[in-house]
């Protein structure tokens, strides 16, 4: 065997090689550069792997009917594009992970642009099998964010629908009157728990933010639902005291996430925001008494049947 290839030539025939596209003499030719050199060796048979792995790992699904419109309207607009358009969509449509037939659109921008979406198994093999692997993360990440979109707009939570009334109250202190009123012996908790730390992950998963959890002198955390607040969406952490069977509910908002500013009168929110340790009280007309504070973006306001208690003397931050 006379024919030798070097490195380069190597890697621009080895994805053809690990599909089976090369015929006997350049098959042989390959196959004994790879057998003297280490490093196309280690890259052949990563590529090999890889796209073994792919193939056990993607299934072939179709692909949405608004992509496939799409891609023929933009190929179709330039009268030169045509045949690029019928390949790129009979690829969308058969093929729509790798290794489309797109050898037989013309060498034009546009094939160029169909084999960057696409993988072409003559060009950059080292590059295809990272675009690959790459591509189907994206799609998979895709399809689980999606997802939880999905889930946190139904509130959705452990398999549980929930039906979250916004309250139509003007302020946030007669709002945190109504939902505590409206959730007080009725409404369980969907996260039934003693361990701070754990509402804290649930708060962060169904809020989007994270909140420190406070802690209450003499009661103990019990659980974690959600709560509405005007337009936004809230956490209420329920704490109870065995001894005197009380309840006091914490409520946990993201500051960006109030709308309208109003909800909190301005001198209010001047107040908390000077100092973590400003609680600030308001009686509301139903006689109920509720407790206002703020740690960084984080608005919390608390309440409880027991008249007897000062929740801005009992509460803090487990920071402190």
């Amino acid at each position: 065997m006379n024919e030798h290839i070097d490195c380069k030539t190597a890697l621009s025939l080895m994805s053809a090689a690990v599909d089976d596209e090369l015929h006997a003499e350049k098959l042989q030719v390959f196959q004994h550069h790879v057998s003297v050199c280490t490093t196309c060796r280690a890259e052949f048979d990563a590529e090999r792997s890889t796209k073994a792995l792919l193939r056990s790992k993607l299934r072939r699904v179709a692909a949405p009917q608004s992509l496939v419109d799409a891609i023929r309207k933009q190929t179709t607009a330039h009268s030169a594009g045509a045949s690029v358009s019928k390949v790129a969509v009979q690829a969308v449509q058969e093929f729509p992970f790798a290794q489309a037939g797109l050898s037989a659109a013309k060498r034009t921008w546009k094939n160029s642009l169909v084999n960057f979406l696409y993988i072409d198994p003559q060009v950059q093999s080292r590059s295809n099998a990272f675009f690959a692997v790459g591509l189907a993360t994206c799609i998979l990440s895709m399809l689980v964010f999606a997802g939880f979109v999905h889930e946190r707009s139904r509130g959705h939570i452990d398999g549980t629908d929930l039906q979250i009334e916004h309250s139509p109250a003007s302020n946030i202190f007669e709002m945190t009157t109504t939902v505590y009123e409206s959730g007080l012996g009725t409404t369980p908790a969907e996260l039934q728990t003693s361990n701070p730390q754990v509402v804290s992950n649930y708060l962060a998963k169904t809020l989007g933010f994270r909140a420190d959890v406070p802690s209450v002198q003499n009661f103990n955390v019990a659980g974690s639902r959600l709560a509405a607040f005007g337009c936004a969406n809230g956490g209420e952490i329920i704490y109870r005291n065995k001894s005197s069977k009380s309840q006091v509910s914490v409520f946990v908002m993201n500051e960006n996430d109030l709308s309208p500013k109003q909800s909190i009168p301005a001198v209010v929110m001047d107040y908390i925001s000077e100092n973590p340790h400003n609680f600030y009280r308001k009686t509301c007309p139903q006689g109920r008494t509720v407790t206002i504070w703020k740690w960084g973006t984080a608005i919390y306001t608390a309440t409880t049947a027991d008249v007897s208690l000062d929740l801005a003397q009992i509460t803090r931050n487990p920071n402190w």
